[in-house]
């Protein structure tokens, strides 16, 4: 697809080169003679409907495209409310919530693969001139990149093949890993164990080839790979603000880093929670420049980066300054219309929706646009600790639940239970929804059922090892390991509406089948923390509830890796399980472009999931972006979030 619209890109400057030595101006080699003929002045006027057509084509372009006019404003500022905190983590390599995820794709830029507005993962023109990609005898394959020469930090300075070569080293190695972060972003790479364990200090697969080109190898046994292209995707990070004393070398046999890189270094250039880059990323490329965060009000401000050149379609942003503030599901909409906040992306929950389409149609200054959300809300089971690492367990749970009746009167009609990871606004559930309805079991409220399963799975003791005896023993125990493990669910969960609702809901029903529920309630960043395990010596709790959104790479087979280096990164369910493994690998399996074979084993891995239960799936809602009229040009859906649909907006007082 790449080169189908590189070669249209390259079509376009032949024909307008074409024009330009063709002009309708007859100039003689005689300086003496520059009158025009009348030939040349009809000529003339012909070229010049000619530019004025191209001009107008090239505004049907951009609006075809999403791009705003060419005489949109610069300037303004929006203030985006967002439902959970603001953390004080800027770059990528930590779990962290939605918002921050949308800040840093809005201050780190310039990645050689990206996402378009259509849904496909293509190599970005702006930042690539060109590249290849070649098949090797041992089954490997490489991609090599060519960069574009005009791309520079917003401080002005050059990006080289450099920043993308050591970006690739950083993030893979030990000494990255150290600050207790994701190392495994480009696992799928040729020569990465061997790097990353510190063999050989060449990454094999990663190749420093000239100041503008590099190469990537995928290694042989990660193929094929349905998101193939995507297992070569790298952005720049700056090696003078990182590592300022190393240099990227390359002998022949794969990049590496010369220098003091240790991990002493990166815990003062990363990890410092003052200076650290994590925290203050200062010298970045994205369309945004970080500004400023605010520990105390959780507000984020960034600001336009007038050294960008463009995204893939070379948009730029025309907002001057984008604040980003934690708003309460209580008074976010009395904020929207009082103005201290212009955008709210997706609202879910009928009354809330209500809300906000009654303050249209009484007048307020607002717009708003629906989609199908590409999230879904759910139990978040832990498969590594008590009682929940038990499938009966967490089936028992489902049986305790009436999530039509939640759903229900959370949504308002705006939400659709589902019974797998999985929304809506997904292509394989289009493609699969009647078999998901035929296959997977949807689980609704039955105490006996419930009971059952914990009867088979052994849950039939009380606290002193006796048979458990309904109507006088409270707790059902069960012996693990020469212990009795006590039936009691640990939840950790934020105070909210949802919250109080299950809280009337669940306990009931649990008392019932002998299962005992523990909520503590806390605050959002003190869930995430608990949940992948950062800074938490000893993980004690079984369960959390969480709205998990759907990245546009499918890799279900890390999030269900029996690998410990996935562990909490990836699988934040801690789950080992032989036939999620192998659900998920088939998946992986699957050859570039052959929808019909994934679609099928994506049908497989959801029967699997539904069986498996390591969450539990609560629903999928409607959503809504709620926005004020002065920002134009705000198109946004499912898949194009805030923060891309910002970069193509502007404002009009």
């Amino acid at each position: 697809m790449r080169k189908k619209i590189l070669a249209v890109l390259l079509a376009m400057a032949m024909s307008l080169s074409m024009v330009a030595c063709g002009g309708g101006e007859t100039v003689s080699t005689n300086a003496n003679e520059t009158e025009k003929t009348e030939e040349n002045k009809t000529e003339e006027s012909k070229e010049e409907n000619k530019e004025e057509a191209k001009e107008e084509a090239k505004e049907d372009s951009k609006e075809a495209s999403g791009l705003p006019p060419a005489d949109a404003p610069i300037g303004g500022e929006v203030v985006v409310g967002v439902g959970s905190d603001v953390t004080n983590d800027f770059m990528s390599g930590w779990t962290n919530g939605e918002a921050n995820n949308r800040i840093k794709s809005l201050i780190h830029g310039y990645s050689n693969i990206i996402f378009t507005r259509e849904g496909k993962f293509e190599v970005d023109p702006t930042v690539v001139k060109e590249y290849d990609a070649k098949e090797n005898e041992d089954g490997s394959k490489t991609y090599t990149f060519t960069l574009n020469e005009n791309l520079t930090w917003n401080d002005g300075t050059p990006i080289t093949a450099k920043d993308y070569v050591f970006s690739a080293l950083l993030v893979s190695s030990s000494q990255f890993e150290s600050l207790q972060a994701d190392s495994a972003t480009l696992a799928s790479l040729a020569g990465y164990k061997e790097f990353n364990g510190g063999e050989k200090k060449e990454f094999s697969g990663v190749r420093l080839l000239g100041d503008y080109q590099f190469s990537m190898t995928i290694a042989a046994d990660e193929l094929p790979n349905y998101y193939e292209l995507t297992l070569a995707t790298v952005n720049p990070y700056p090696i003078s603000v990182i590592a300022p004393d190393c240099d990227v070398k390359d002998d022949g046999n794969g990049a590496y880093i010369e220098g003091a890189f240790t991990n002493e270094l990166l815990g003062e250039t990363i990890g410092n929670s003052t200076t650290g880059y994590r925290f203050l990323p200062k010298v970045t490329c994205g369309p945004y420049n970080f500004g400023t965060y605010d520990p105390a009000t959780k507000i984020c401000t960034i600001t336009r980066n007038d050294k960008y050149v463009g995204d893939y379609r070379g948009a730029k942003p025309h907002i001057e300054k984008i604040i980003v503030k934690t708003v309460t599901k209580a008074t976010q909409m009395d904020e929207l219309k009082a103005g201290t906040v212009d955008l709210i992306r997706g609202v879910s929950g009928g009354e809330e929706i209500n809300k906000g389409l009654d303050m249209i149609d009484a007048g307020a200054a607002l717009d708003s646009i629906s989609y199908d959300g590409s999230s879904y809300s759910k139990f978040l089971f832990v498969c590594d600790i008590g009682p929940t690492q038990f499938r009966e367990v967490r089936q028992a749970i489902a049986y305790c639940f009436d999530r039509d009746e939640y759903t229900k009167q959370m949504s308002q009609g705006y939400g659709t239970v589902v019974d797998g990871c999985y929304s809506r606004s997904l292509w394989e559930y289009q493609d699969n929804k009647d078999a998901l309805a035929d296959t997977l079991n949807h689980y609704s409220l039955d105490t006996e059922k419930a009971k059952q399963l914990l009867i088979d799975g052994g849950w039939t003791l009380n606290e002193k090892g006796e048979e458990f005896v309904e109507g006088t023993d409270k707790i059902r125990h069960k012996d693990v390991d020469g212990k009795l493990m006590p039936l009691t669910i640990k939840w950790a969960c934020t105070d909210s509406d949802g919250t109080n609702l299950l809280l009337t809901m669940l306990p009931p029903e649990m008392e019932k089948i002998g299962m005992n529920l523990e909520a503590t309630k806390m605050d959002w960043a003190v869930v995430l923390n608990n949940m992948f395990r950062e800074n938490i010596e000893e993980p004690v709790y079984n369960m959390f509830n969480v709205s998990t959104g759907f990245a546009t790479i499918n890799t279900a087979w890390y999030f269900f890796s029996d690998e410990d280096k996935y562990m909490g990164s990836y699988n934040g369910n801690y789950i080992r399980d032989k036939d999620m493994v192998e659900v998920t690998q088939a998946m992986k399996k699957v050859a570039p472009g052959d929808n019909k074979d994934w679609s099928a084993k994506w049908l497989a891995y959801q029967q699997e999931f539904n069986k498996a239960l390591p969450d539990l799936p609560i629903s999928c809602s409607e959503n809504f972006d709620f926005y004020n009229t002065k920002i134009k040009n705000f198109d946004a859906d499912s898949q194009w979030a805030w923060d891309a649909a910002l970069v193509n907006a502007y404002i009009a007082e």
